[in-house]
Formats: structure tokens, sequence, C-alpha cells
């Protein structure tokens, strides 16, 4: 399955920018711990970067810092945080993630910026 990407920044971004950023959605798992148990749900990627990702969920939820995030297209699980949140007036929440460990093969797309 062939993945559609964009890359979002101007030359001038990318030079600020630890990596570049991609425009694409790809599945992921975003799983936490709360006093009740263990919580898991499937998410979607709006942009994504080899540091992080910008998430798109589909419930208000109370989400801790601390996270985990799996790509079941890499079967590749790693630590994350949360960073920013914005709730939409349609309910939609927006999430902003680090990586614990930065790394583009998490993500299974190529993130070099396309000239």
């Amino acid at each position: 399955m062939a993945i559609e990407t964009k890359t979002v920044e101007s030359p001038a971004e990318l030079e600020r920018r630890r990596s570049p950023r991609l425009r694409v959605v790809l599945p992921v798992e975003m799983r936490w711990l709360t006093g009740e148990g263990p919580h898991a749900e499937g998410v979607e990627t709006e942009v994504v970067n080899a540091h992080g990702a910008l998430l798109r969920l589909k419930t208000r939820l109370n989400i801790p810092p601390e996270l985990e995030l799996r790509n079941p297209q890499t079967g590749q699980s790693t630590p994350a945080h949360a960073v920013w949140k914005d709730t939409k007036p349609d309910g939609t929440v927006t999430l902003a993630v680090a990586l614990e460990a930065p790394g583009e093969a998490f993500w299974g797309v190529d993130l070099e910026p396309r000239q």
C-alpha cells in the first residue's frame, strides 16, 4: 500500500526544525495507565516527524503525560509524552506527542523532504 506524504515546511522552517514534518494519516494505537488500569485507543496521525507527531483522537479523554505508541504497520512500540492538547468545538481532540527516543523507523515512512 502506497502512502502519500507531503512535506509541510518551507526551506526556512526546515532549518529551524530538528527533523522535517510530513502530513500523513497513519493508524496508531495509543496506550496509557490510569488508577483504573491500562487504557488504549486507536488514533490517527495528522503530521509526523522523527521526534513526534500530531494525533487526532475521536474522544475526549483524560490522558496523562506518559504514553506508549504502537504502530500496527511496523509492529513497533515506543514511549512518548504528551506536550500539547486542543479540544475542538465538535469534540475532536488534537494531541501533540514527543517520542522519548526519536527515530524515523517507528513511522514506517520516508521523512526526507521532497524537492
